[in-house]
C-alpha cells in the first residue's frame, strides 16, 4: 500500500495540520461544553447541585487539575511512545472519560469522568503543538500552528452554541447527555486520521531510524529522498541528536544550574517555555469570561439572552483569531505579543474605572475587544513558542512542562476569580498591570524565533552556556528573520580547509565555488553538489563544536573547541 495514500508535499502537510486541528478543536469543545450544561435544570437535579455551588465549581474545575497531571504524563510517556501514538494514548483515554460522564448517575462517576477526561486532553495538549512544529517548514510554522488553535476556538464556539440550543429546548437529560456525546466524534475523527500519517522525523532520527525519517522529510517537501536538500536536513539534524547525546541534561543538575559549559542553555529554554504559558493565563481573559455572564445578569437579562451573548463573544473569539494567520510571520512572536499584551492592559484600564462606577452596559463591550486582542496573540504563541524554543531532546519535556504550567496556573485562576470579583475595580488593576509587565517581560527576555529552523541555536551564541543577554538588546534576539551568526560563520574545519558555513532554510551548509552562496542564501544545483550535500559528517560535528550553529557574531568562533575531534561524534548516515 503506499504510504499516506499516496499524499506528498502540501497535501501531506495540510493533512498533518488537520490531525492536530481537530485535536485542539477537541479540546476547545471538552473545555467550554461542561460550562454550559452545569446550569441545565436536569443535570442540577440528576446530581442535587441546586444549593452547593462550592461542588459545582470543584466539578467544574477538576477538568484542569486533570490536564494538569496529563501533560505531566508526556515527561515519561512522551519520548518511548512518539508523537503520532502519544496522541491517540490520550484520545482513547478522552473518549473513556466521555464514556463515564455521558453515562454518569452519579456525582463521583462524573468527577471521575471528568478527571479522566482532562488526563486525555493534558496529554494530547502537550504533544499536538510539537509534533506540527517538528513537521511544519520554518516559513509555514507559525501559520499552521495558528490554524490549529483557530480550530480550538472553533471547538470552544461550538460548545456555547451547542448548549445554548440544547438549553433551550429543554429534554430532559438529553439536554446535557448529547452536548457530551458530540467530544465522540471528534474522538473519532482523531482515531481515523492520525495513524496513517507520518511520524514526527525528528523523533524517529533521535531513535535511529534514519532511512524512515529522510523518507518522511522527503514526503514533506515533496521531492525524492535523494535530493540534496533533504539529505543535509537529515544531517543536520543527526548533528543534533548525536550532541545531545553527548552532553545529556540531568534533572538534579538542570535543577541546581549546573549544565556542560557547550550546553545549549537547556534550563533558560524550559523557563521560557514555561512562562509564556502562565503568563498566557494571567493576562485576566478567564476572569473576563467568567465576568460577562454576571455582568449581562445584573442588567436583568434572563438565562437565554446571557447563553446568547456569551455564544456570540465565542464567535467574536473566532473571527479575530484569524488575524493571526496575516501576521505572526510577518511581525514575529515578539512584536505580536509585546503589543497585545500592551493593548489589553490600555482596554483593562477603562474596566476598572467603569467597574468602580457600576457601569456594566459599557463594560460588555470591552469584554468583547478583551477577546478579539487576546485571539490575535496571546491565544496561539503560548502553544507555538515552547515546541520551538526547546531543543530536541527536550522538546516534548518542555512542552509538557509548558502545558502542565498553563493548566494548573489556570486552575489557579478559575478559583479565585469569583471572590476577585468581589474586591471590584481593584480585581482589574491587578490585570492590567500584569499585562504591563509581560510586556516588559517578552521584549527584554524572549528570543524572536519566526522563520528559524528548529535546529538553529543549538551550542554557542544566543544559547551558550553562561551568556548572559536580555533579547531586546540583542540583534540576535530580535532577528525576525535568521540570526546573525546564523547566516555566516567561519573556523577550522577537519580537513584544515577555511570555509564560511551557515544555516539556510534549517539546514546547515558548507560555502564553496559552485554549489551555496551564503550571501544570497542560494543552493547552485549542478556538478559537485554530491561532493557538499550539506557539511558533511565529519565537518558537521566540528562545526557545531565550534558553535557556529549556535549563531552569535562569528568572532571568535572555535577557540574553546577547535581541538575536539570529530571522530568523537561519528559519521553520519545519510
Amino acid at each position: 500500500m503506499v504510504p499516506y495514500f499516496g499524499m506528498k508535499g502540501k497535501w501531506l502537510t495540510f493533512w498533518v495540520t488537520t490531525a492536530c486541528a481537530v485535536v485542539m478543536a477537541l479540546f476547545g469543545y471538552g473545555q467550554g461544553v461542561f460550562v454550559g450544561i452545569i446550569a441545565t435544570p436536569d443535570f442540577l437535579d440528576q446530581f442535587d447541585l441546586q444549593d452547593n455551588p462550592s461542588l459545582q465549581g470543584n466539578t467544574v474545575s477538576v477538568y484542569n487539575l486533570g490536564c494538569f497531571f496529563g501533560a505531566l504524563c508526556v515527561l515519561v510517556i512522551g519520548e518511548p511512545l512518539g508523537r503520532k501514538r502519544t496522541i491517540v494514548f490520550g484520545t482513547i483515554i478522552m473518549a473513556v472519560g466521555a464514556l463515564l460522564q455521558i453515562a454518569a448517575f452519579d456525582i463521583p462517576q462524573m468527577i471521575v469522568g471528568r478527571v479522566v477526561a482532562g488526563v486525555g486532553n493534558g496529554i494530547n495538549t502537550a504533544t499536538a503543538p510539537v509534533w506540527l512544529t517538528e513537521m511544519a517548514k520554518p516559513s509555514l510554522r507559525g501559520k499552521l500552528i495558528v490554524s490549529a488553535m483557530i480550530a480550538n476556538i472553533f471547538g470552544f464556539m461550538l460548545s456555547n452554541w451547542v448548549t445554548f440550543a440544547f438549553a433551550l429546548l429543554n429534554d430532559g437529560s438529553l439536554a446535557w447527555r448529547l452536548p457530551l456525546a458530540i467530544q465522540l466524534i471528534f474522538v473519532f475523527a482523531i482515531l481515523c486520521i492520525v495513524p496513517w500519517l507520518p511520524e514526527s522525523p525528528r523523533w524517529l532520527i533521535s531513535k535511529d531510524r534514519i532511512g524512515e525519517a529522510t523518507g518522511i522529510l522527503a514526503d514533506l517537501s515533496g521531492v525524492d529522498r535523494n535530493n540534496a536538500s533533504i539529505i543535509a536536513q537529515s544531517k543536520t539534524i543527526q548533528a543534533i541528536v548525536r550532541w545531545e547525546r553527548r552532553h545529556p541534561f540531568r534533572w538534579r543538575g538542570l535543577i541546581r544550574g549546573r549544565v556542560h559549559p557547550s550546553g545549549n542553555s537547556t534550563l533558560r529554554r524550559l523557563v521560557l517555555g514555561i512562562g509564556i504559558q502562565a503568563m498566557q493565563q494571567l493576562t485576566g481573559i478567564n476572569a473576563a469570561w467568567y465576568y460577562l455572564p454576571i455582568l449581562t445578569q445584573s442588567l436583568g437579562l434572563g438565562s437565554a439572552l446571557t447563553r446568547l451573548i456569551t455564544a456570540c463573544n465565542s464567535v467574536n473569539y473566532l473571527l479575530f483569531s484569524f488575524l493571526a494567520i496575516s501576521y505572526i510571520e510577518k511581525w514575529g512572536r515578539r512584536k505580536l505579543l509585546t503589543y497585545a499584551a500592551l493593548a489589553q492592559a490600555t482596554l483593562l484600564t477603562p474596566l476598572a474605572i467603569l467597574t468602580s462606577f457600576s457601569k456594566p452596559i459599557a463594560i460588555i463591550p470591552l469584554i468583547f475587544l478583551l477577546h478579539a486582542i487576546f485571539a490575535t496573540a496571546w491565544h496561539p504563541i503560548p502553544w507555538l513558542y515552547p515546541a520551538e524554543v526547546n531543543a530536541l531532546g527536550m522538546r516534548s519535556k518542555g512542552a509538557a512542562l509548558a502545558t502542565a504550567t498553563n493548566w494548573v496556573v489556570q486552575f489557579m485562576v478559575v478559583e479565585i476569580t469569583p471572590r476577585g470579583i468581589e474586591m471590584g475595580w481593584r480585581f482589574w488593576v491587578v490585570w492590567t498591570v500584569a499585562n504591563l509587565g509581560f510586556a516588559g517581560v517578552v521584549w527584554g527576555f524572549y528570543e524572536e524565533t519566526t522563520g528559524r529552523g528548529l535546529e538553529e541555536g543549538l551550542g554557542g551564541g544566543w544559547w551558550a552556556g553562561g551568556v548572559k543577554r536580555r533579547a531586546g538588546r540583542d540583534e540576535d534576539g530580535v532577528s525576525g528573520r535568521r540570526a546573525t551568526g546564523h547566516r555566516e560563520g567561519g573556523g577550522q574545519l577537519s580537513e584544515g580547509r577555511e570555509r564560511r558555513v551557515g544555516f539556510i532554510d534549517g539546514v546547515v551548509w558548507d560555502e564553496s565555488e559552485r554549489d551555496v552562496d551564503l550571501s544570497t542564501k542560494k543552493v547552485r544545483q549542478g556538478e559537485g553538489m554530491l561532493r557538499n550535500e550539506g557539511v558533511s559528517g565529519r565537518d558537521m560535528a566540528v562545526v557545531i563544536e565550534m558553535g557556529v550553529v549556535g549563531g552569535g557574531s562569528g568572532k571568535g568562533i572555535g577557540h574553546a573547541n577547535r581541538r575536539r575531534r570529530s571522530s568523537e561524534i561519528g559519521p553520519l548516515e545519510t
